[in-house]
């Protein structure tokens, strides 16, 4: 392997005691290498594997800072994002400073730097969305200080790696953009050869690794490392007993010292030594009950292969028996809905607004707990949705509406391959409106009242907008032949999501005349701003709505939750407390509750 650094990855790897497979070597060494360097590393595999010490090492060997997140259950984009320190020089008591992803970006600029995402998969599936621009463009948008910030960095120094232990899947744009490396649990016999390369005597390698082996085999929450056994090794050479050393350094848990236990008593010997060299040494470590099951015979082996051809036998019987019960049905029920057929000839078209092929029900069964609520006593019939099947294919169903869908109805389709035709009215400033030119790959119609936009990419999309001053009417078509996810449809995403409610409220004060009652006004999550405040009352007041505070105990957000119904008239906020960030939000609450009293 080519030298960059005084000394290879592989012997850097290699003196620090680290082995990894000559493959897995080669794919991160050419990642390293590559430049310009587009995308980033994620490492797969059981916990303990070494995915985190690897990319440690690889910061080490760059001579590169190290910025190390770690992902837990729920972490959000504003986590990856943004940091809320607790300062007393603000009005809110929290500082908003650069989370690891733009800090990462920005220190780039001048050095070296590896970012680690450490379990992304523990993360939301809409972080996804925030680490395609990262890992294709390295560069990142956020608000700070109410403006919004542009943070670049230098793709030549940025090295990101997330890891993963495939507690959730990702999303195909996000994987694309990915090296994915599989770090398969290490070969017993590397692990012999790399704990006496650390020194440690014959004897007690053979006896760690076919420890090793027998924790990979018992079900536990994850095999010993290497550095677990190599601790282990000092506690024993200090006079430690076997069982209170691996309880100290390899087995850590309650339950997993009992599975751990159990499957000694009953594991095969022959199967665990198969590929560890076991040395026939005595060694001087004595008062425990573990050590039985290591001590490793040719007499035993031989009574558990004499054992293995008895029981061999045994399912041979089994199997005739089984085969025997299997005559035995046990009564079942079927109960499916009946598509309706459409009478149709092989040139005719159908128009439709919606379009979804009903694989084994997989479609009929989301429609049904997305729009539970419509159910009705037509079994073909959920609300606006409908299956049915056309007489030229009887064999294939759909799930079709013949009405356009809204906004709200097209969100509840995630997850699915759709074919869509939605209508809705949207607040867009005109800076919403020159965003979403500039997202658009096709434009073929354009005036001050009217844009025909499209776009292709993971989705292929079509919008027109008919524009009356801040309210757009819209009306679009959506097809993805994959799954429908929102951060997917570049010009619906950026239409629904991508403007800040405070720029929202401006637009809205601005108006002489209330908001049509049609009028998708999205969700948006607010910081402690008690001016916010202020203006949910003004607009309350101007248009006579019903303001609703409530308050969140629970929740992924944090901050002030608006939800703008203009056709109930009513405008909710909800005061959320997020349990990871201690963000003090009782100002802003007090705020909105005094409104209440007025």
């Amino acid at each position: 392997m080519e030298k960059t650094q005084e000394i290879t990855l592989k012997d850097y790897l290699y003196n620090k005691n680290f082995y990894v497979d000559d493959n897995i070597l080669n794919v991160l060494y050419s990642y390293i290498v590559t430049t310009p360097r587009v995308g980033g590393v994620l490492l797969r595999g059981p916990p303990g594997v070494g995915k985190t010490t690897l990319v440690e090492l690889i910061a080490g060997w760059l001579n590169a800072n190290l910025i190390y997140f770690q992902a837990t259950p729920g972490t959000s984009e504003d986590d990856l994002l943004y940091r809320f320190i607790p300062s007393e020089k603000t009005r809110s008591g929290v500082e908003i400073t650069l989370g690891p992803v733009p800090r990462a970006l920005q220190l780039s600029k001048r050095q070296k730097v590896v970012l680690l995402i450490d379990e992304f998969d523990k993360t939301r599936p809409s972080a996804d969305a925030l680490l395609l621009d990262v890992l294709q463009n390295y560069r990142v948008s956020l608000y700070i200080g109410g403006k919004k910030n542009i943070v670049k960095g230098n793709p030549e120094n940025l090295y990101i790696f997330l890891t993963s232990n495939d507690v959730r899947e990702f999303s195909e744009p996000l994987l694309r953009r990915l090296l994915v490396v599989y770090m398969s649990p290490l070969r017993p016999n590397d692990v012999y050869r790399i704990l006496i390369a650390r020194g440690v005597d014959e004897a007690t390698a053979n006896l760690l690794a076919v420890i090793y082996v027998d924790t990979l085999n018992a079900n536990l929450r994850k095999a010993a490392t290497v550095q677990e056994l190599f601790q282990c090794y000092q506690l024993l050479r200090n006079g430690v007993d076997l069982e209170t050393a691996l309880r100290i350094a390899v087995i850590k848990y309650d339950d997993d010292w009992q599975k751990f236990k159990a499957y000694l008593q009953n594991r095969r010997v022959e199967e665990v030594i198969r590929n560890v060299v076991v040395s026939s040494t005595n060694d001087t470590r004595t008062g425990n009950a573990l050590l039985k099951h290591y001590d490793f015979d040719e007499k035993k082996i031989e009574e558990e292969k004499t054992e293995e051809k008895k029981n061999e036998k045994e399912k041979i019987d089994e199997k005739k028996i089984i085969e025997k019960y299997a005559l035995l049905k046990v009564r079942s029920t079927k109960k499916e809905a009946e598509p309706q057929t459409i009478e149709s000839s092989a040139t005719e078209e159908i128009e439709v607004a919606l379009k979804i092929a009903n694989r084994d029900f997989t479609a009929y069964t989301h429609i049904v707990k997305s729009f539970i609520d419509e159910v009705g006593d037509d079994p073909s019939r959920i609300g606006k949705f409908e299956l049915v099947r056309l007489d030229v294919k009887p064999d294939e169903s759909f799930i079709i509406a013949r009405e356009p869908l809204s906004i709200e109805e097209l969100m509840r389709l995630e997850d699915m391959p759709i074919e869509a035709y939605y209508e809705t009215t949207l607040l867009l400033s005109w800076n919403d409106v020159k965003k979403l030119v500039e997202k658009a790959s096709k434009i073929k119609y354009a005036t001050k009242r009217m844009l025909a936009l499209e776009t292709k990419d993971a989705c292929e999309e079509k919008m027109l907008l008919e524009i009356d001053r801040d309210i757009a009417k819209v009306k679009g078509f959506i097809k993805c032949d994959k799954t429908f996810h929102k951060v997917n449809a570049r010009l619906l995403y950026e239409a629904i999501e991508r403007s800040s409610l405070d720029k929202k409220l401006d637009i809205i004060l601005a108006r002489q005349e209330p908001l049509p009652p049609e009028t998708f006004v999205p969700f948006r999550f607010c910081f402690n701003d008690v001016e916010l405040a202020k203006q949910i009352d003004e607009l309350a007041k101007r248009w006579n709505w019903r303001l609703d505070v409530r308050r969140a105990e629970e929740g992924y957000g944090r901050g002030i939750c608006v939800r703008i119904l203009p056709q109930e008239q009513k405008i909710i906020c909800s005061v959320i407390y997020n349990y990871h960030h201690d963000v003090d939000l009782s100002s802003c609450e007090k705020a909105l509750l005094s409104i209440m009293k007025r």
